[in-house]
């Protein structure tokens, strides 16, 4: 905003509106409509649309709480790849903005409305661009920035629907504006849905590396306080494992003719024997979701339901 402040400023204070007036200084006077203010005028409404932009993502997808501190770009040829893609992008937006500017009747609401979304999609190219440039990404704001971008493609064919011979095209030119026409609806909102998606792809692969790298590695030892047959104990009063404990149980004897229950086991992902000799438990199926049990001993346990997915499991109908 200070950004576009600073360019009215500049243009009041040496773009005179007459040309009667002189400024104090020697150098050649500028005026309103010239070349140079035509240029300046340009940079303004680019300016304004990119904060138009930036604010209307914002608004739609806010910023997470806490500040993201962004992520290095891969060491691979994906970014240099995705950058490229964005500046061939650019070039067919600005060179469709300009014949449209070429054939369009000057005073045309519909052709102004088609020119701002190409306005639009190219800066939100550039906004992409830019970001890939950064020494680290933010992964959430090139996601908003992809996910507004995938708008463009049926924005900019809406609007070309709503353009007319004579009124919004002049008739001279309507051959022109027909073939223009095509070329957005083909090859441009392609071009602007392919980088819409690869700029959405790249944003989600660099936000599960960020993940990946903030997610402490699991633990290879077990805590001080493990103990294997303070756990069983703990199961057998109906207690709740400490959640440390968990990945290093790979056996557990529970055999115990008091046992009644196997709430408590879930999310023992390691655990490969468990011992259910001479319990009461009359249910298998909550240890359907361990996926790493190999074995499951029952002898004198009078089990009434065994899940299909465990029965290559269970043993101990025999000796052992």
């Amino acid at each position: 905003m200070k950004r576009k402040r600073s360019l009215r400023r500049f243009r009041s204070q040496h773009i005179l509106h007459e040309v009667g007036l002189q400024p104090d200084h020697e150098a050649p006077p500028l005026f309103r409509g010239e070349p140079v203010d035509q240029r300046l005028r340009a940079l303004m409404s680019s300016v304004s649309t990119a904060l138009q932009t930036a604010n209307r993502l914002a608004a739609e997808e806010p910023e997470p709480e806490g500040p993201e501190s962004g992520i290095s770009p891969p060491a691979d040829a994906s970014t240099k790849t995705l950058i490229d893609k964005t500046v061939e992008g650019q070039k067919e937006l600005e060179a469709e903005r300009r014949e449209l500017d070429a054939i369009k009747s000057p005073n045309s609401v519909h052709a102004d409305s088609l020119r701002r979304r190409l306005t639009d999609a190219i800066v939100l190219n550039w906004l992409g661009r830019g970001e890939l440039r950064m020494r680290r990404i933010v992964s959430a704001r090139l996601r908003r920035i992809g996910n507004g971008l995938r708008e463009y493609p049926i924005l900019l064919q809406r609007s070309a629907e709503l353009m007319s011979k004579g009124t919004d095209v002049a008739d001279y030119a309507y051959d022109k504006w027909h073939a223009l026409k095509k070329r957005m609806s083909e090859a441009g909102t392609a071009t602007i849905r392919d980088i819409a998606e690869d700029i959405a792809s790249y944003a989600k692969r660099l936000e599960t590396r960020r993940r990946a790298a903030e997610t402490p590695p699991p633990p290879t030892e077990p805590p001080p306080d493990f103990d294997l047959k303070r756990a069983a104990t703990i199961l057998h009063q109906g207690g709740t494992l400490p959640v440390g404990w968990k990945p290093f149980i790979e056996r557990l004897p529970l055999s115990n003719r008091r046992l009644r229950t196997l709430a408590g086991l879930d999310g023992l992902s390691s655990l490969q024997s468990l011992d259910l000799d001479h319990t009461k438990v009359r249910d298998l199926t909550p240890l359907a979701a361990l996926s790493s049990i190999q074995t499951i001993w029952i002898t004198g346990t009078k089990t009434v339901r065994i899940p299909k997915s465990l029965e290559r499991v269970v043993a101990g109908f025999g000796s052992r």
